[in-house]
């Protein structure tokens, strides 16, 4: 249901600026749930800006329920943006092993899987939805070079995830909410 909008307003414009945006999910340590310091965005910009041109806007977006780290060094803060104006204005979604991504799918951008710690990550934390390295083979990756190796390819990259929507969300068509709360309704008319 939380797509139904952004998938009634297809087709999404295209943002007006760059915007490369970075949005992890939480890790566990203990009882407290941090979040992953990003990626050394002073190297990125060097990297990337003559590819992508001036400006390029490097955004962070925290996990809602974990507070941003203290320094974020060259990043912009987004998480105070509502989720879906933040995805609005992202050119390609740098993500780990959150569900942001299947927020991000109706827009047909980029998705890159920035994950230096996965094995960790598979061994300690929860359980994956998918494997990235497996299933997004040619976006994934595990160190900053690779990072920026695999946004420079995303520049120009066609989207296609057309096999994981029809895995994952077949049923994202705008009607969800819809739908929902029809099975509400007759399962409150069975009841009484």
């Amino acid at each position: 249901p939380r797509l139904d909008a952004v998938i009634r307003s297809m087709p999404l414009p295209e943002p007006e600026e760059c915007a490369i945006l970075y949005a992890p999910t939480f890790r566990t340590r203990g009882n407290c749930r941090q979040l992953p310091p990003p990626p050394d965005a002073r190297f990125l910009r060097t990297e990337l800006q003559p590819v992508f041109g001036a400006p390029l806007r490097l955004a962070f977006r925290g996990h809602p329920t974990t507070p941003a780290p203290q320094e974020l060094n060259g990043w912009e803060d987004w998480s105070a943006l509502p989720q879906d104006e933040a995805l609005r204005r992202a050119s390609i979604l740098i993500t780990d092993y959150s569900s942001i991504l299947f927020d991000y799918l109706p827009f047909r951008r980029p998705l890159v899987f920035y994950v230096p710690d996965l094995a960790a990550y598979r061994q300690e934390e929860r359980e994956l939805y998918f494997s990235p390295d497996e299933t997004f083979p040619e976006t994934t990756c595990a160190t900053e070079r690779d990072l920026v190796r695999v946004l420079k390819a995303c520049r120009n990259r066609k989207t296609e995830y057309q096999h994981f929507w029809n895995t994952y969300m077949s049923a994202c068509d705008g009607h969800a909410a819809d739908r929902l709360c029809t099975f509400i309704q007759r399962h409150m008319e069975r009841r009484s």
